[in-house]
């Protein structure tokens, strides 16, 4: 886990070893605090990836690795990136090597989908014909079985005051 944000830049890391039904704190330098960033484990390329957020400086687009082994993060240096993202969610597609991203522009409220190699330090926009729609607070994982990511509800805050969503893709 990655976070901590009170106004001010304390982001920390943490641990949890469910043998033991313990959370740890480890690495203490890393990404600028910061709140509702995207974190998914990279299996294929043993690191955790985490991508934006909101910090002191508003919202972030940048993209770092933590390798519990060593226990150190990377910023990485990608070519492209997503844009900064309102609200989205991460989850690793084993079947693929890849994190996808699926989530709202924070620029133009539209939806978008992206696919992080982590060895190749590389974000592609996929782009999906068809895709949900606008959504912010939505549940996703991936569905190792059926090779597919499973996305459920969330809420279209347009027009105000908005609707909870209770659709599944």
């Amino acid at each position: 886990a990655f976070g901590g944000y009170t106004g001010i830049n304390n982001g920390d890391t943490w641990e949890y070893t469910p043998g033991t039904n313990t959370w740890t704190q480890t690495a203490v330098t890393g990404p600028s605090g910061r709140a509702y960033s995207g974190i998914a484990y990279d299996a294929g390329n043993s690191v955790t990836v985490l991508f934006g957020g909101v910090s002191d400086l508003g919202f972030e687009a940048d993209t770092w690795e933590y390798n519990a082994v060593t226990n150190t993060w990377t910023e990485t240096t990608p070519a492209t990136s997503p844009p900064p993202m309102a609200s989205y969610h991460l989850a690793y597609v084993s079947s693929q090597q890849r994190v996808l991203l699926f989530g709202m522009d924070a620029g133009t409220s539209l939806m978008e989908t992206w696919a992080y190699d982590a060895a190749a330090d590389a974000w592609v926009d996929r782009g999906p014909a068809a895709q949900p729609g606008v959504r912010t607070n939505h549940g996703m994982a991936y569905h190792a079985t059926l090779d597919r990511v499973v996305l459920f509800g969330g809420f279209d805050p347009f027009p105000p005051p908005g609707t909870i969503l209770d659709d599944t893709w």
